[in-house]
């Protein structure tokens, strides 16, 4: 951000609340520093100034690119598997200062919200630095995996391919990307609700879980148990190459070797196996949250409209209007910006033209070729030049 106390210090990447303030600093830097610069281009969308001596080879330039605002959004997921949305903000640019004053605001709001990395995000730049299908793949198994043992099964299969991509992947703390050691308002309210009129005690889309857990559970075999402990042994059915399995179950500290019910804080089909033996009652192992209770307090608190402008409390500042952004009656250009979780799969198996390996083509092959190489093209500028970016 463009400090006004120290107008003639310019940096890359640097944001000015609007275009006035940028000519000013750069007027202000070019008298301080005895540089003179012409202005090359100047609109609505981009500001550039140039050496005067540009003509001799000399390669200085400023720019800088308006920057229109966006929307951040938090959701979360409800007790019944939808979106619920937690805060939003309007943001002028996107840079680190306004991310971490973002973030520092919802933890504010939400102090014991648990950190974890979207996975999503995590594979988009695990792709970009290798790209490779098979690497890929292995990675999204290890993420969404219950179990510690397949976990190791699958970062032991990536140790074996690349052993750069292990220590990548294992330079993450495993607690925020892995499962394995992890533990729309007036309408859902309203159908909640409903459900709670005809005595119904869990959510749909938990018992449709709950009831799979439960057919699984007869396939299972029940071999031995600690009553007075509560710690069952239980053998999973042969599934064609997997299964045969033994997990233990403990049912005083709810918990059983698989990890599912440690995680999605309901019964696992291994759990519902010993319970279904001993005579327990199943239900009653179920957590609080997926109760119609628990639902309908998530939508309780209703939005309050916000009624006519002429009833609303007179604001601390003047609100006004910027018309660069009004939409034209014109086709908008689309602003989201593209990375590699837009790209499809079926790039990373194409193989290359020279070296036959997957993850590039001729032009970036790392050995070579008629194509290769990475030479800047004709008339571009060289890597020193700044670049300041942002106005609105």
């Amino acid at each position: 951000m463009w400090d006004e106390s120290r107008p003639a210090v310019l940096a890359k990447g640097m944001y000015f609340p609007d275009k006035a303030r940028l000519i000013r600093a750069v007027k202000i830097y070019s008298v301080r520093e005895c540089w003179e610069m012409t202005v090359r281009e100047s609109t609505t969308e981009v500001y550039k100034a140039v050496c005067h001596r540009d003509f001799m080879g000399c390669h200085w330039m400023l720019r800088a690119s308006k920057k229109k605002s966006g929307l951040w959004k938090v959701v979360a997921v409800d007790d019944n598997g939808q979106i619920f949305p937690l805060a939003f903000a309007i943001c002028a640019n996107e840079s680190e200062e306004t991310w971490m004053l973002f973030l520092n605001n919802l933890k504010q709001h939400e102090p014991y919200a648990y950190h974890r990395y979207c996975v999503r995000h995590l594979k988009a730049n695990f792709q970009k630095k290798y790209p490779d299908k098979a690497l890929h793949d292995l990675m999204w198994m290890a993420a969404t995996e219950h179990q510690q043992y397949n976990f190791m099964r699958h970062m032991e299969a990536i140790r074996q391919l690349d052993p750069r991509v292990y220590t990548w992947l294992m330079g993450h703390e495993l607690h925020i990307w892995t499962l394995h050691i992890a533990e729309r308002f007036v309408e859902r309210h309203g159908a909640a609700s409903a459900l709670m009129d005809r005595g119904v005690q869990f959510m749909p889309i938990p018992m449709r879980i709950f009831e799979r857990y439960r057919r699984r559970a007869h396939w299972h075999s029940f071999l031995q148990y600690d009553h007075d402990r509560g710690i069952f042994d239980v053998k999973t059915a042969i599934r064609g190459h997997r299964g045969n399995n033994l997990q233990t179950v403990n049912e005083a500290n709810r918990f059983c070797s698989c990890g599912k019910w440690t995680i999605y804080h309901m019964p696992c089909a291994h759990a519902l196996k010993c319970f279904q033996q001993v005579g327990l009652r199943e239900t009653n192992y179920i957590d609080r949250q997926y109760c119609v209770a628990a639902y309908v307090d998530t939508y309780s608190r209703q939005l309050q409209p916000l009624g006519a402008q002429h009833y609303w409390p007179p604001e601390p500042f003047k609100m006004v209007c910027n018309k660069d952004y009004l939409h034209k009656l014109q086709v908008q250009k689309r602003t989201r910006i593209r990375n590699q979780m837009d790209v499809g799969d079926t790039i990373y198996v194409r193989k290359c033209g020279i070296c036959s390996q997957t993850g590039h083509g001729r032009r970036k092959c790392p050995s070579g070729g008629v194509r290769g190489g990475s030479n800047p093209a004709p008339g571009a500028s060289s890597s020193n030049v700044p670049n300041y970016q942002g106005y609105t």
